[in-house]
């Protein structure tokens, strides 16, 4: 699942948006994820709601890898470790 805001719609929130501020951009499910998938997933997402500035997920290696691969091609983006995650672990 991919939830975002729109960068013009963060400030309003404090730069601490809640759910209820997030939408929705892309659900996809799979068997098997690969980072070549999540790849797949990123562009898609991208083509339709336009390249992300920040990307925040954990470390698990499949994101970690896709991640990597989007960034290939819209290193503008900015990949951040999850603080819950790290806090966390």
């Amino acid at each position: 699942m991919v939830l975002g805001i729109a960068i013009e719609d963060l400030a309003p929130t404090g730069y601490s948006p809640t759910h209820r501020e997030m939408r929705v951009p892309g659900v996809e499910v799979t068997a098997h994820s690969t980072g070549e998938w999540v790849a797949q997933v990123l562009e898609a997402v991208a083509q339709r709601v336009g390249v992300p500035v920040q990307i925040l997920a954990d470390h698990c290696s499949d994101l970690r890898k896709g991640i990597n691969l989007f960034q290939a091609h819209c290193p503008e983006t900015v990949y951040t470790y999850d603080i819950s995650h790290r806090i966390a672990t």
